[in-house]
C-alpha cells in the first residue's frame, strides 16, 4: 500500500526530525538512528505536511518497518 510518500521525502523528513542527514538509501531505521516515540510523532506531521496530507504512518507501522523504504511502501 502506498501510504503517497517518496523515499526521497521519508529521507528528508527524517533528517529533519533526527537533526542528521539521512540518505534514501539507507537501511538503517528511524530507531537504529536514534528515533524516539516523541520523534516518531513528529515524523508523523512531517511526512503528512510534506504530502499535503496524504501520507500518514503512524507509530505502529514505524514499529512494523521503521526504514525509509518500509515507510514509503
Amino acid at each position: 500500500r502506498n501510504l503517497g510518500a517518496s523515499k526521497d521525502v521519508v529521507a528528508r523528513a527524517m533528517s529533519q526530525v533526527l537533526g542528521q542527514p539521512v540518505s534514501a538509501a539507507t537501511e538503517k531505521t528511524f530507531w537504529e538512528l536514534g528515533g524516539t516515540s516523541l520523534m516518531a510523532m513528529a515524523l508523523d506531521g512531517a511526512l503528512q505536511a510534506a504530502t499535503g496530507g496524504v501520507a500518514r504512518i503512524g507509530i505502529a507501522k514505524m514499529m512494523q518497518d521503521g526504514s525509509v523504504d518500509g515507510m514509503a511502501k
